[in-house]
């Protein structure tokens, strides 16, 4: 990817023949970085599970676990976004990623407080600030996409 986007930056006439410009090839270059730093988070999390012993008190209708399906609703969101660009609801998207994110950071403040086990709040901890991170990753690929929108809206205002 970073090939491609160096040869876009270098060369006026790959930019025209692929019909991006050079600042929307940078951006979607960061938008590439955040989609792996989602997935390095994500494998953290698959890692943690299979490689430590799963807390009794983790259930799928409390936090951390919640905010997957909130997650997985903006993530999709987003990614259909790639190409039709709705700023509304790239909008929705990353305004329920900051109230995930915003619960998850009170989530871990709780339970810093909580008479739970160790084990099972450092396992708890864990996952949460990995979501958390997703979420705030999320957040970014929103606004990567707005500010790409907004370039090409600006763009045409202006020809």
């Amino acid at each position: 990817m970073e090939r491609q986007v160096g040869q876009i930056l270098e060369s006026a006439s790959i930019e025209d023949s692929l019909g991006t410009s050079r600042w929307e090839a940078s951006e979607l270059c960061k938008l590439v970085r955040t989609l792996e730093r989602m997935g390095d988070h994500s494998f953290a999390l698959c890692d943690l599970a299979n490689s430590y012993k799963v807390p009794k008190s983790i259930s799928m209708t409390s936090l951390p676990i919640t905010v997957i399906p909130i997650w997985q609703m903006s993530i999709k969101l987003l990614i259909s976004n790639l190409r039709k660009r709705k700023i509304s609801e790239i909008h929705t998207a990353k305004s329920q990623l900051i109230s995930a994110k915003q619960d998850l950071l009170q989530y871990e403040e709780e339970l810093r407080s909580s008479e739970i086990d160790i084990q099972d709040a450092l396992f708890l901890d864990r996952v949460s600030e990995s979501l958390r991170r997703i979420c705030a990753y999320s957040i970014n690929m929103a606004e990567i996409l707005m500010n790409i929108q907004t370039h090409r809206e600006s763009k045409q205002i202006y020809s």
